[in-house]
């Protein structure tokens, strides 16, 4: 099974990538008033690979995409 979720944000920068899922992480284009905790895609990451998947992320300028495989 193979759970693809796609947006069409700016992105995020290949450099950001590798602490994406890193607990409390906030990009550099979070902005002045970012929301949120920083979380969770790390909240997420431990869902998945609790059922045995793997969750990967891609970015190109203009959209950004995660999945999830098992």
């Amino acid at each position: 099974m193979v759970l693809e979720i796609k947006d069409n944000g700016r992105g995020i920068p290949p450099e950001e990538l590798e602490n994406l899922f890193e607990r409390y992480y906030r990009g550099t284009g979070t902005g002045e008033n970012p929301r949120g905790s920083g979380l969770g895609m790390a909240i997420a990451k431990r869902i998945v690979e609790a059922h045995k998947g793997r969750i990967l992320a891609e970015s190109e300028p203009g959209k950004a995409c995660w999945w999830r495989e098992k």
